[in-house]
């Protein structure tokens, strides 16, 4: 999947708002694709960011998941993984 593939999934995907765990899934998958070490997370009041270049992320991971990180509600911002 291309950078702006997944862009535009996730812009256009409905997050599961039913769905448990999310912000621990959306880590879990990204753990698939990245050393613990590379995650630098930063939390702001209602946000979490995981410091993991979005970019670079969505091009490693499946189609798969990349609608699974959409449907759980993480999105890309500046330039990085996060939920809200």
């Amino acid at each position: 999947m291309t950078v702006n593939e997944a862009r535009k999934l996730i812009e256009n995907s409905k997050w599961e708002h039913d769905c448990y765990d999310t912000i621990y899934e959306g880590l879990t998958t990204l753990k698939k694709y990245h050393k613990p070490t590379e995650f630098d997370y930063s939390f702001a009041h209602d946000q979490i960011w995981c410091c993991i270049d979005f970019a670079k992320s969505v091009v490693l991971m499946s189609d798969e998941d990349v609608r699974r990180m959409a449907s759980l509600g993480w999105v890309e911002s500046e330039d990085y993984w996060s939920h809200y």
